[in-house]
């Protein structure tokens, strides 16, 4: 861990680890913008699943109903815009889908869930935590990440997910009609919702 160790002056406060400000329902100070997984300070797959479904039923809970919209322009928003791919990206999006709710999936990466599918080969992948269930609808046990990666495919293409992959999202903001924009190298996209699941690989933190 980069932050594993911090320097400062003799007598001086260390300073204190930077987290995101986040409500109980990982909303964050932008409303219908939640963060989610490793970048919200919640390592683990296992983690990342749960909070995946947690952010979406928060939006039905709050009044997000189903829309039509294809994402093309703001007369036309998706429900929901998810940033990353990963164990939460995933969970999201298979929330979205239980609930009807229109979702697409924008990864900058080649694959989906690019962090564990370059695991090294047949490295064996543990569902921790053990004291923690997984309550999403994303499959997560302890298995080798072949066998993992390979049921979250079939899960992705059975379920019929709209993922970009190769898609980066260069910005994202909120409008004043509430609407987000999402800004890709070659397109916008306009959601209702946003949920940024981005981990933590795209901005490391050097030693």
């Amino acid at each position: 861990p980069t932050t594993a160790l911090v320097m400062h002056r003799e007598g001086d406060e260390p300073p204190t680890l930077r987290m995101p400000e986040l409500s109980d329902m990982l909303e964050t100070a932008v409303p219908g913008q939640y963060l989610i997984g490793e970048v919200a300070g919640k390592p683990l797959v296992k983690n990342a699943a749960n909070m995946g479904r947690l952010v979406i039923e928060h939006m039905c809970a709050a009044g997000l109903r189903p829309g039509r919209g294809t994402g093309t322009s703001a007369a036309d928003p998706i429900d929901v815009a998810i940033v990353g791919s990963g164990p939460g990206g995933l969970s999201a999006a298979l929330t979205c889908r239980h609930h009807g709710l229109g979702a697409v999936v924008l990864e900058k990466e080649a694959v989906i869930a690019s962090t564990v599918s370059r695991y090294p080969r047949g490295k064996a992948f543990m569902a921790e935590p053990v004291d923690c269930r997984n309550l999403s609808f994303l499959p997560v046990w302890d298995t080798c990440k072949e066998e993992l990666v390979a049921a979250w495919g079939r899960m992705v293409a059975e379920a019929g997910l709209i993922i970009r992959i190769g898609t980066g999202v260069d910005e994202v903001n909120r409008r004043a009609d509430g609407l987000f924009e999402l800004k890709t190298a070659s397109r916008v996209l306009f959601a209702r919702r946003a949920v940024l699941a981005i981990g933590t690989r795209g901005k490391p933190r050097t030693l």
